[in-house]
């Protein structure tokens, strides 16, 4: 599908607005990334893709794919909402139960 996409892309010449929860896709397809908040229509950032063109399979594995799947991945997932996102603990033994 990514390479049929692609192929369209190059005949036609046209810009073509993807949107994917994928970040291999939006890498592999996209010469912009507009990475959106939480919040309807705000713009976290604008990531130009540093990936030459064209691309290939054995590109994911480059400094520049595993980079900017880093910083997407930042963006999408700060490090203080992973403790937020924690659920309570709870244990559901009766004191003096032998449970191991």
């Amino acid at each position: 599908m990514q390479s049929h996409l692609l192929q369209i892309w190059r005949n036609v010449n046209i810009s073509i607005v993807f949107i994917t929860h994928d970040l291999d896709k939006a890498i592999y397809l996209s010469d912009r990334i507009i990475v959106l908040k939480a919040n309807p229509g705000e713009i976290a950032e604008i990531i130009e893709v540093p990936v030459p063109r064209p691309r290939s399979a054995a590109q994911f594995l480059s400094p520049e794919f595993l980079a900017t799947k880093k910083r997407l991945k930042e963006l999408i997932h700060p490090a203080s909402d992973e403790k937020e996102d924690k659920l309570p603990f709870f244990k559901l033994t009766q004191v003096g139960d032998e449970v191991i």
